[in-house]
């Protein structure tokens, strides 16, 4: 059951952040510098500022998405038409604060860091005559910067998915204590009545307070295997079907 959701959001969640990356760099090209200059020469605010709207963007797809799946985790055999319309939007965009925690700052780090790698590899490989130079520079540059960005943004990662694991106490009495018990703080007396960002620094604050600094880090190794390798191939994609629609996409 678990599946569903994260097949139902992937999809859409990558969709909407590069859509809304590549919206982003052409609108900022088009107005701080001519028209045809890359990505890498646009002011480093600018790329910054595209991976941030980047991360906003993905919440519609990345905020459901997180929360069913963690429900089906926690043994909610109903379907997700049935949760949704339990929970409401209220319910399904509830803790939002916690997730724009983590994808902000993931892809305002991932974006600049992967056209800086890309143009890096593509150059040293080329120097290195290895062929087909110019994916295996995209697969390097992807794999590089999502591990980078996967792992600096864990803390942020681990507070969101104990926030989304703090089940009403009505629905956790029906519910397999599986993962609750496995991401809730040990107290949940703090963080019943706090909400939006004083809810995350009432968990960051308890679980430095029971696991120390390294509880932040919770899963950053699984976190990297996980990221790196998805937005390496998601960004050969990406790029590749772009590159070959780009004759039937140009003006005539």
């Amino acid at each position: 059951m678990a599946a569903y959701p994260c097949c139902w959001g992937g999809a859409p969640e990558s969709a909407l952040q590069l859509a809304a990356h590549s919206w982003m760099i052409a609108a900022m090209v088009a107005i701080v510098a001519a028209p045809g200059t890359a990505e890498g020469d646009l002011p480093l605010t600018c790329q910054l500022l595209a991976g941030v709207v980047a991360g906003v963007a993905t919440l519609l797809a990345t905020q459901p998405m997180e929360v069913l799946r963690l429900r089906a985790a926690a043994g909610d055999k109903r379907g997700m038409v049935a949760q949704v319309r339990e929970m409401g939007i209220a319910g399904i965009f509830g803790n939002a604060e916690a997730t724009l925690l983590r994808d902000i700052p993931f892809s305002a780090l991932y974006f600049p860091l992967y056209c800086k790698c890309k143009a890096v590899a593509g150059e040293l490989l080329e120097h290195m005559d290895v062929p087909n130079a110019a994916t295996v520079s995209l697969l390097a540059a992807g794999f590089v910067s999502g591990a980078v960005a996967s792992y600096l943004t864990t803390p942020a990662d681990t507070i969101k998915t104990r926030i989304q694991s703090e089940l009403p106490a009505a629905e956790a009495e029906n519910l397999a204590p599986r993962l609750v018990m496995a991401f809730a703080t040990k107290d949940n007396s703090e963080t019943a009545e706090a909400s939006g960002v004083a809810r995350i620094k009432a968990v960051a604050r308890q679980t430095v307070s029971a696991e120390g600094w390294p509880g932040l880090m919770t899963g950053a190794k699984v976190r990297v295997m996980k990221l790196a390798p998805n937005m390496a191939l998601t960004l050969v994609m990406y790029e590749t079907m772009q590159a070959a629609l780009q004759p039937f996409l140009a003006a005539p």
